[in-house]
């Protein structure tokens, strides 16, 4: 049965006047963000609302997280908030899992208006730990203070617009009814009672990262164009090898 176009609504929120982002995005302990009513909601919204409308409508965007802590129920919220946004289509790594150089990849490759990375880079994760969220300009690199707007018009730089929105931000706009599967490859497609015109009733779809080959393939021959990964291979592998001790994170 056709239950028709998934409901968008508007919420009431509060601003929060310690939402500047720095040179690696917004990071705050995940305390942070799971105790205090609507703090992510309310900085996504000031993402969102610093993109010129004109220019969201129907857009691009690539969006991901390196897995830490909080990483899923961050994500389903960025989905629900982008769709009813007026973001189009979006491109979203399986299990809401994308690196931040895959991110910035996809979003030159597939001429995407920018990319949101839920990450707090090389800061601990978990429970008790920090969590972040990264806004990627057109041209793949993170958005800092020191770059011009190129996705919301005029002179301020894109994050003193974040700021200052979200310092009088008072509502935001999700679709909760829309449920992304993560977990699964593919192309899903959905029907939102969109307010943003002429987008009225046309389906917002959320596609799946790494969903084929050549999609996997755009990033790896981006990593062949830099990496020379036979030489590296003999470097650990060889008859003359090298033995080493990796630490690191996922972000």
């Amino acid at each position: 049965m056709d239950e028709g176009p998934l409901q968008v609504v508007t919420v009431a929120t509060a601003p929060y006047p310690d939402q500047r982002p720095g040179p690696g995005g917004l990071r705050r302990r995940v305390a942070v963000f799971q105790g205090r009513r609507h703090y992510l909601h309310t900085y996504l919204q000031s993402v969102f609302s610093s993109m010129d409308l004109r220019d969201r409508q129907g857009c691009t965007l690539v969006v991901g997280g390196d897995g830490r802590f909080f990483n899923r129920p961050a994500m389903e919220v960025l989905v629900q908030m982008a769709a009813a946004n007026g973001v189009g289509r979006l491109i979203v790594g399986c299990h809401g899992i994308m690196s931040t150089p895959a991110v910035s990849c996809a979003v030159r490759k597939y001429k995407a208006m920018g990319g949101i990375v839920l990450t707090a880079s090389s800061h601990p994760g978990g429970p008790h730990g920090d969590f972040g969220v990264k806004f990627n300009s057109a041209n793949g690199g993170t958005v800092t203070g020191e770059q011009e707007a190129g996705l919301a018009r005029g002179q301020e730089v894109v994050t003193n617009k974040i700021f200052q929105i979200s310092r009088t931000l008072e509502e935001f706009t999700i679709c909760p009814g829309l449920r992304v599967d993560l977990g699964t490859l593919g192309r899903q497609e959905f029907d939102l009672e969109n307010k943003f015109k002429p987008f009225t009733g046309k389906g917002n779809w959320v596609e799946k990262k790494y969903t084929c080959l050549p999609r996997r393939a755009a990033i790896l021959s981006r990593r062949t164009n830099i990496f020379d990964f036979a030489a590296l291979k003999e470097l650990l592998s060889g008859q003359h090898r090298i033995r080493i001790r990796v630490d690191a994170m996922s972000g």
